[in-house]
């Protein structure tokens, strides 16, 4: 049933938002426990991701034991700085199978596998690269806006997750409904348009131009007229 629907699609929304304010406040309110390798990494990325993306890091760098560097070259040509090119390969063979790139200028890098432009987060291959450099940090270049706590800078945060949930709905209601009165009025002047443009169009006059049906003055003056023969004999 169609009512039926709706109240579960309702049910579902109010799940979501309310799992997603219970990891805003994990993330705004709790720090991680730093443990394991690339500590000064870990560190760094705990006070920029949230708190399930900072997860999903830490069991992507479980993986840079894996790599090791099997080759460097340093291009001092680039016009955008110094350019550090590294070649890595797994441990089980030593033929280099991944390059991954460092400019320190731009605080960028990049890796053959693409994950970083795919996913978002930086790959095993970059963490390699940071653990042989000694890096205490990720480059800025590396880290996405959308995946850290400042992705909602823009919405006020309550002390309790009742508050954030019902601050979200209420934005949400405020949004909706100044949305559908930006859309209407959109719609109107897009309307008004069409219609003026299409009587416009070949020469049409207007509606308020046209002869007025039922002027008196246009009934007198054509009640003394003959009508036309319609018999095309006469």
């Amino acid at each position: 049933m169609l009512y039926k629907f709706v109240e579960l699609y309702d049910q579902v929304l109010k799940d979501i938002r309310f799992t997603e304010s219970g990891l805003d406040y994990q993330t705004k309110h709790t720090t991680p426990i730093i443990k394991g390798v690339l500590s000064g990494v870990k560190t760094h990325a705990a006070t920029a991701y949230t708190r399930n993306w900072y997860d999903m890091l830490c069991k992507e760098m479980n993986y840079e034991s894996s790599h090791i560097v099997v080759k460097f070259k340093q291009d001092k040509t680039h016009f955008d700085g110094v350019t550090n090119i590294y070649w890595l390969s797994n441990t089980e063979y030593m033929k280099a199978q991944y390059i991954v790139i460092h400019n320190a200028k731009l605080h960028k890098m990049y890796c053959c596998c693409m994950k970083l432009e795919s996913v978002g987060i930086p790959c095993r291959h970059m963490f390699a690269v940071m653990k042989y450099r000694h890096m205490t940090e990720i480059p800025r270049g590396c880290i996405l806006r959308r995946w850290t706590k400042y992705a909602k800078a823009g919405l006020s945060y309550g002390h309790t997750l009742d508050e954030f949930k019902e601050q979200t709905d209420t934005a949400l209601v405020d949004r909706s409904y100044n949305g559908s009165i930006w859309l209407k009025n959109v719609l109107s002047k897009v309307l008004i348009s069409l219609e003026n443009h299409d009587e416009k169009a070949e020469g049409i006059p207007k509606k308020a131009t046209l002869v007025g049906i039922g002027d008196p003055k246009v009934l007198q003056a054509g009640r003394g007229l003959k009508k036309k023969a319609t018999n095309p004999q006469e």
